[in-house]
């Protein structure tokens, strides 16, 4: 995982300046490092440590942060938003819990066998995105 201080230092080397606010959001995207976090419960969470934080504020740094690769985008079967820290790991997938929010980090990744039988199909994959979600082993207890 990238630490608060790797982020600031990214921050500054692009000139962007550390406000209040942006400390805010990183902070709680750190605190919740291994798991995905709504808009709407980043937003209740920075209200509480600041009510000079509004939404726009809010949408404003996260498009930034995702710009820099500090912050993922995940949009959820449920289409809503949600953000994580982007790890800092070799090329990987996740694995969401779409109760709790837990994610988990999959070693795996079957890029090059869907890539041969692109190629058997004569077609030439320029990329690839993979998200598994479910239950995580409390939640799926507790439903």
């Amino acid at each position: 995982m990238i630490d608060y201080a790797d982020i600031i230092k990214k921050l500054k080397s692009n000139n962007l300046r550390i406000t209040p606010q942006r400390k805010i959001i990183l902070t709680i995207l750190c605190d919740k490092y291994d798991k995905v976090i709504s808009i709407n419960a980043l937003f209740n969470e920075a209200k509480k440590r600041s009510t000079s934080l509004n939404l726009s504020t809010l949408y404003r740094n996260l498009q930034q942060l995702e710009i820099l690769n500090i912050v993922s985008r995940i949009n959820l079967e449920d289409g809503k938003d949600y953000f994580t820290l982007v790890c800092d790991e070799s090329h990987h997938h996740h694995i969401i819990c779409t109760n709790c929010g837990k994610k988990i980090i999959l070693k795996y990744c079957p890029y090059n066998e869907m890539l041969n039988a692109a190629r058997q199909e004569s077609f030439t994959l320029t990329g690839h995105s993979i998200l598994l979600y479910g239950l995580c082993e409390t939640c799926a207890k507790s439903i």
